[in-house]
């Protein structure tokens, strides 16, 4: 999980574009320093992901094909 955390991944068998992130409960049961680290990935990775869709509405509105993602390692 920790290598594709933040990738994109395409056509899944749930959806046509896919991201691995942190589940929230896994960032909760974290302390201290590892729960700020965390809990800022998490924020991050779903930051990504509104941005994502939020892309992907504007080129469908303009009748363009959805452009590939950008990974966050590439």
């Amino acid at each position: 999980m920790t290598q594709e955390r933040g990738q994109w991944f395409r056509h899944s068998p749930f959806a046509p574009w896919v991201m691995a992130a942190y589940h929230p409960a896994f960032i909760l049961r974290m302390h201290g320093a590892a729960f700020e680290q965390g809990r800022a990935l998490l924020v991050r990775d779903l930051t990504m992901a509104r941005d994502r869709v939020i892309e992907l509405r504007r080129q469908l509105r303009q009748g363009g094909e959805p452009a590939a993602p950008r990974s966050l390692f590439g």
